[in-house]
C-alpha cells in the first residue's frame, strides 16, 4: 500500500478497490520488440512479469502526473497540464518515444473478461485490438508529454515538467 500527496494537496493511494491513481506505462517500442521476440507471449505475462523502475501516479483533482522511483520511493518528476497554443500544435513529435497508459482496473477488467470467456489474449492481440483513448509522446529531454486521441490522431493536451 502506498500513498502520495500531490502538490495541490490531494491525497493519492493505491490501496482502494478502484485504483485510478496509479497507471501502468508501456512504450510502443517495448511492446513491438517483445512481440518480435515472442509472438505468442500472453499479454498477462507481459503485464505481470515486467519490472518498471518507476510508479506513475495521476491526480484526478489537478490532473498532474507524477513519476516516482521505486528505488528510493521519491517523486522524480511532476508534469502539469498546460494550455494548447497554435505554436505547440505545430511541433513535430513523430520521432518522440510513443507510449500508452492504463489503470490497474482497465488491465484487470480485460483479463477478467478474457478469463470468463476461457481465452487468454496474446500481447500482439492486446496491442492490435485493445482500445486506447489516447497515445502519448514524450520529448527526448523528457520535459514535455503530448497526448493524442487514438482515433483521430488529434493533439488533445500537453504536459510540461514542473521545475
Amino acid at each position: 500500500m502506498a500513498r502520495l500527496k500531490c502538490t495541490c494537496g490531494n491525497s493519492l493511494s493505491n490501496s482502494t478497490d478502484y485504483e485510478t491513481d496509479v497507471y501502468y506505462i508501456f512504450s510502443k517500442k517495448e511492446i513491438l520488440e517483445t512481440i518480435q521476440k515472442n509472438p505468442q507471449l500472453l499479454y498477462w505475462d507481459f503485464y505481470t512479469d515486467r519490472e518498471s523502475p518507476c510508479d506513475y501516479w495521476f491526480c484526478s483533482r489537478c490532473k498532474r502526473m507524477m513519476i516516482c522511483s521505486k528505488e528510493n520511493n521519491r517523486v522524480e518528476r511532476v508534469y502539469k497540464p498546460i494550455r494548447l497554443t497554435d505554436e505547440k500544435m505545430t511541433i513535430d513529435t513523430s520521432t518522440w518515444l510513443e507510449f500508452y497508459s492504463f489503470t490497474d482496473n482497465e488491465l484487470l477488467a480485460l483479463t477478467d473478461k478474457n478469463y470468463e470467456q476461457g481465452y487468454e489474449m496474446t500481447l500482439q492481440e492486446f496491442y492490435e485490438k485493445y482500445p486506447r483513448k489516447y497515445f502519448y509522446r514524450i520529448s527526448p529531454e523528457e520535459k514535455r508529454i503530448f497526448a493524442y486521441e487514438t482515433a483521430s490522431k488529434k493533439l488533445s493536451f500537453i504536459y510540461e515538467q514542473e521545475e
